[in-house]
């Protein structure tokens, strides 16, 4: 099903969370939360961006080649 949506994701998030999500949300939740690997393998079109002020502004930081 083509639903003609962008994901809108924060990958910088990744660097922070991962210190205090399992505890938070469990295990099992977890699992599927950074789904950036399997929206794009599903081709999904994600869009990223830094959530400033909350991580770094920089683009680079950011990045994630596939």
């Amino acid at each position: 099903m083509d639903l003609n949506v962008i994901a809108s994701m924060q990958p910088l998030h990744l660097t922070d969370d991962f210190r205090w999500a399992e505890k938070a949300i469990g295990p099992e939740r977890l699992a599927t939360t950074y789904a950036l690997r399997s929206l794009l393998d599903a081709g999904a079109l994600l869009t990223f961006g830094s959530d400033a002020p909350v991580v770094p502004p920089s683009v680079f930081e950011g990045y994630m080649p596939q």
